[in-house]
């Protein structure tokens, strides 16, 4: 084998580092791009969740309507509205139902509530559209009796000439719904929460304070993954937009926010989770960048030792030469 000079070690030896160099911002960049790739499958992920929540939800309250439908065809079929047998009827649907009340309104906006109480609804603005027609869902209501945020699903009572001739409807506990959402997801480490357009509350876990009456005035001190983030999510509530976003600096760890607009008035349901439990299922990747690391320190370590071992084999060589020398 023939002997390396000292110049050509160090060719060979400042060869050998220029490629680790390399090698070292090549898989830099790779593992980058990886990161990139999950966080945005990631975030895909968020998004399909969230989505398969949301028609649950809407699913949910489909029912709820129908359920209301029902009693509100056989009040149609009555010559009196507001008849003892209505009105029995109205206590005992109201006891076997998720409902805190349900509430018969003539057109008017007089009415009777299953606790047998007297109410007046014809300002409000749920009273009014139903009488349009329509389903309709109210704004959030604070309850005098209990204080707790109700919110009250209507839907018309018809004549057999289908003319409108009340609103029959309930007042349910809309937090009730969204804690059933999102609880197999993520070993339950995440929440949801409903807010309108302008980002008020519609309802929120009571364990999760984080968040107060406005989102975005909750949040406007966190910080996003790109400084952009924080106003394309309010323009996306705004316009209905679905979508997912990464908060970062603002915790001790990453957290992932993804919404999705609802089919009731301008309503957005909202998935807050740790980044490191969402990233849990594409783990494997983040095990493989490790191996293939070490895999590289490794060769780092291996060509630094064959470097080394050839500088000394030449500088033994060189020690023998010096001492076996004719003329030395």
């Amino acid at each position: 084998m023939k002997k390396l000079s000292r110049h050509e070690l160090m060719q060979y030896g400042t060869a050998i580092i220029s490629f680790l160099i390399v090698m070292t911002f090549t898989l830099l960049i790779f593992f980058w791009f990886v990161q990139q790739s999950v966080d945005k499958s990631v975030q895909n992920v968020l998004q399909k969740n969230t989505l398969q929540q949301k028609d649950h939800l809407e699913l949910v309250l489909e029912k709820e309507y129908e359920f209301l439908e029902g009693p509100a065809a056989y009040f149609g079929t009555t010559s009196d509205l507001f008849s003892n047998d209505n009105l029995q009827l109205l206590a005992e649907l109201a006891s076997s139902s998720s409902y805190h009340r349900l509430m018969l309104f003539s057109p008017d906006g007089i009415g009777h509530s299953s606790d047998g109480k007297k109410t007046d609804a014809s300002s409000r603005d749920y009273f009014q559209k139903t009488l349009e027609g329509r389903r309709v869902i109210s704004s959030p209501l604070s309850s005098s009796v209990d204080n707790e945020t109700l919110v009250v699903l209507t839907v018309p009572v018809y004549d057999k000439d289908q003319n409108i001739i009340g609103v029959f409807g309930g007042s349910i506990d809309v937090t009730e719904l969204t804690t059933m959402l999102f609880e197999d997801l993520y070993s339950g480490s995440g929440y949801s929460f409903i807010t309108d357009s302008d980002g008020n509350i519609i309802s929120i876990e009571s364990t999760h304070n984080e968040i107060q009456e406005n989102f975005f005035t909750s949040s406007s001190d966190w910080v996003f993954q790109t400084s952009e983030d924080g106003a394309t999510l309010q323009e996306d509530f705004k316009q209905g937009h679905a979508n997912c976003r990464k908060i970062t600096a603002d915790l001790s760890h990453a957290r992932y926010i993804s919404y999705q607009p609802l089919k009731y008035n301008d309503w957005m349901l909202c998935y807050i989770v740790p980044a490191v439990e969402a990233r849990q299922h594409f783990a494997f990747i983040n095990n493989f960048e490790i191996i293939l690391f070490a895999f590289f320190i490794c060769i780092v370590l291996l060509l630094i030792f064959a470097l080394w071992k050839i500088n000394q084999k030449n500088q033994t060589s060189l020690l023998r030469q010096a001492h076996t020398d004719a003329l030395t």
